[in-house]
């Protein structure tokens, strides 16, 4: 359901009219890891954000600079 890169989730924005919901985070980090592995997996909540968002998680670990996505989000 994440996708891991923006261009993946703006294509499925721009094909759904979805609006793309970042989350950036660490692999390792134990907040991350609870929002994405506990909250965003309970029922209501997951059907929520598959029904209405395009999701993508930019893990800070792979690609800190994610410049060119704020850049289209202000747009």
């Amino acid at each position: 359901v994440w996708h891991s890169t923006f261009a993946e989730a703006k294509e499925e924005a721009e094909l759904s009219g979805k609006l793309v919901l970042m989350v950036e985070g660490w692999d390792s980090c134990p907040n991350t890891s609870y929002f994405r592995n506990t909250v965003c997996e309970t029922s209501d909540i997951k059907e929520h954000l598959i029904e209405n968002f395009a999701l993508w998680y930019a893990d800070y670990d792979i690609n800190s600079s994610h410049a060119g996505a704020f850049q289209y989000i202000r747009s």
